[in-house]
């Protein structure tokens, strides 16, 4: 297993850990001055309060959203330790 951001590796400690541990997602969207529509994904992380991913684009596809999710988490993963 891949340890997480604050040496967070196990559900065993969770609850002591949970604060460092827990990422929020969102998906909202935005309408523009030229009455457009942009789909925006972001990902936060609490125990630093930082921001993980945030992606926007106008046609939001299964494979998009697939994709944001593999980035968001490998970028996570990979600065988390």
């Amino acid at each position: 297993m891949m340890p997480l951001s604050g040496g967070c590796t196990s559900l065993g400690g969770f609850p002591a850990q949970s604060p460092r541990c827990v990422v929020a997602m969102d998906f909202f969207t935005v309408p523009t001055l030229t009455f457009r529509v942009l789909y925006c994904f972001f990902v936060i992380e609490h125990g630093r309060r930082r921001i993980v991913h945030f992606s926007v684009t106008e046609h939001p596809t299964g494979p998009w959203i697939v994709q944001q999710l593999m980035e968001a988490f490998r970028a996570y993963v990979l600065t988390a330790t």
